[in-house]
């Protein structure tokens, strides 16, 4: 939050919301922790079992019930394949609600592009993708719903930038991806 508020014409962000409690405090931590503070969306979320993932639900509500905004969830490991079809079953019980499939799914990569194929509100996260084909494949099946990050301080942004100028299919769906899709998704313009 210092960042942003310090820097509100660089940075936008995203914020916590804790797992575990009952719809009505969802709704109001939403209200005044993310909406209050003017953040974009919800997330990281990192969870470490299926039960954890299906607790994603009553966010999902809540957000319903306040303001529909990005669910950012972590899919590379721990999170298993079982973990991942939990989050795409919410992603069709709430096709509203946009969900941020984190770091591609890691070793899952291929089952999470072919079901965001399908799935018009899942958006795919291209840091620390398993494989470069991973990537790749991405770009070239998803263009508009590809999303740049460098998972810093893990990874660098300046070779997450190169790399998807590198292995997108052509410059435009390079510009999509580092920047035009997000822009679209937050709707900033």
């Amino acid at each position: 939050m210092q960042a942003v508020r310090t820097y509100p014409d660089r940075f936008l962000g995203f914020g916590a919301v804790p797992l575990g409690m009952e719809p009505e405090e969802t709704e109001e931590w939403i209200d005044t922790q993310i909406t209050a503070n003017s953040l974009y969306g919800i997330g990281e979320f990192t969870p470490g079992s299926e039960q954890q993932i299906m607790q994603l639900e009553t966010i999902f509500r809540a957000l319903r019930n306040t303001r529909i905004c990005p669910v950012w969830v972590h899919t590379f490991h721990p999170v298993t394949m079982d973990g991942i079809k939990c989050l795409m079953s919410l992603c069709e019980k709430y096709p509203d609600i946009p969900v941020i499939f984190g770091h591609l799914g890691g070793s899952n990569w291929m089952d999470v592009i072919k079901f965001a194929k399908g799935q018009d509100n899942a958006y795919l996260d291209l840091s620390a993708a398993f494989a470069s084909i991973a990537t790749k494949m991405a770009l070239s099946e998803l263009p508009e719903r590809c999303l740049y990050s460098s998972d810093a301080p893990y990874g660098e942004p300046y070779l997450y930038r190169q790399f998807i100028e590198f292995v997108s299919p052509d410059k435009r769906t390079a510009e999509m991806a580092l920047g035009e899709n997000i822009s679209r998704l937050l709707e900033l313009n």
